[in-house]
């Protein structure tokens, strides 16, 4: 089939996916307090940025979307409705995440309800991390195989259900997902773009520090860059991190500590950090069972059986050193905040199918090799 017909059906899909996301978005109770943080750009009093965020939840959200986010037989969401102060106690845990709650500001700015800019980012992200994933399957696969597998994974509920949220976890894993391919796939500047990428990822969400740390790891063991470009880009990523925990010191130790939000209503101090984390990874343990994490370690081991077939040595066959490098860090993240939310791993998720991919591609190609090296008569 033409490629450019099927070019502008996919791009036809993901248009009608993107405009049904905006005319149904999904108002969870987030969308608060990135509402006063990004009003409090223009408004400095707290009380006042607290009181204007519900009364545009109030205005724009359905009568019962909005009952759900006022609550009151919710102990958390009571408190923060009828207490200004712990409602801005709480904005720590979101303002964390600089340049996210930047982007809703800019798209406020530029004339949206400060409920839709919430979502505005993730939706975005969802546009282009599909027209991502068409680009580097294209790169991997001939047609019509690229179009129909990209649209399977960016419909699937990795992507697609993180599209009309007020989170950070697409923007994120969009930032991660750019500089995955250029650094993979790319050459020259394009790699100098993916390091930049990774590192404005951390000032999405801090913990895509790790996903940097892993990825320099990938770059300084085939040595993709220069070293110094390596460590700039850690460095920058490092720093920008530090100055974000510096700033929200207060809560350093709940970085590590996984506790329902309505626990730190009462939350008193006194607890013990070990005791809490340990109770926190046995829930953690738990919550795996409803994850697709599963899925995707068993694709990867799968992909690496595969790979064994392919090269003499794993140790120096760069998509298998990366897969390995992907589990490292699923399995460091959930030890350094033991919680597994398959929307905290979009781009692990994603860089495991693209590495797939690139074994289905080579798997074939010494397919044909080998065919075409056989006589035609035996």
């Amino acid at each position: 089939m033409n490629k450019r017909i099927l070019t502008i059906a996919y791009a036809t899909v993901i248009l009608l996916g993107t405009a049904f996301m905006f005319s149904r978005p999904n108002y969870g109770w987030d969308m608060l307090p990135y509402s006063a943080l990004a009003l409090s750009y223009d408004i400095a009093d707290p009380d006042s940025t607290h009181a204007l965020a519900y009364a545009e939840a109030r205005r724009v959200l359905p009568a019962a979307k909005y009952a759900l986010l006022v609550d009151t037989t919710d102990a958390y969401r009571r408190q923060a409705l009828r207490d200004p102060e712990f409602f801005s106690r709480e904005l720590v845990f979101y303002s964390i995440k600089p340049l996210f709650v930047a982007g809703i500001y800019a798209v406020y700015r530029l004339g949206f309800s400060i409920p839709r800019a919430t979502i505005l980012p993730s939706l975005i992200s969802f546009a282009l991390v599909s027209v991502l994933l068409l680009v580097w399957t294209r790169r991997l696969l001939p047609e019509p195989y690229a179009v129909g597998l990209s649209l399977s994974v960016v419909l699937g509920p990795f992507v697609l259900a993180n599209g009309r949220g007020s989170t950070p976890d697409l923007p994120t894993a969009l930032l991660l997902l750019i500089g995955s391919y250029f650094l993979v796939e790319g050459e020259g500047r394009a790699r100098a773009i993916g390091m930049v990428s990774l590192a404005l990822a951390v000032l999405v969400r801090i913990d895509a520090l790790l996903f940097v740390l892993m990825m320099a790891v990938y770059l300084d063991l085939f040595r993709i860059v220069p070293r110094r470009h390596i460590a700039l880009m850690v460095s920058c990523a490092a720093l920008a991190t530090a100055l974000i925990l510096l700033g929200h010191h207060e809560i350093l130790d709940r970085l590590f500590i996984v506790r329902p939000a309505v626990a730190r209503i009462a939350d008193d101090g006194s607890h013990s950090l070990i005791v809490a984390y340990l109770r926190g990874l046995g829930n953690g343990l738990i919550g795996l069972a409803l994850s697709a994490v599963w899925l995707a370690i068993a694709l990867a081991v799968v992909t690496l059986y595969a790979r064994t077939r392919l090269v003499r040595s794993m140790r120096h066959d760069r998509p298998s050193v990366l897969l390995v490098l992907i589990l490292a860090h699923i399995g460091t993240r959930f030890l350094l905040h033991p919680i597994v939310e398959d929307r905290f791993l979009i781009a692990d998720y994603l860089l495991v199918w693209f590495v797939f991919l690139i074994t289905l591609r080579d798997l074939l190609g010494a397919g044909a090799t080998q065919v075409r090296s056989q006589p035609l008569i035996q």
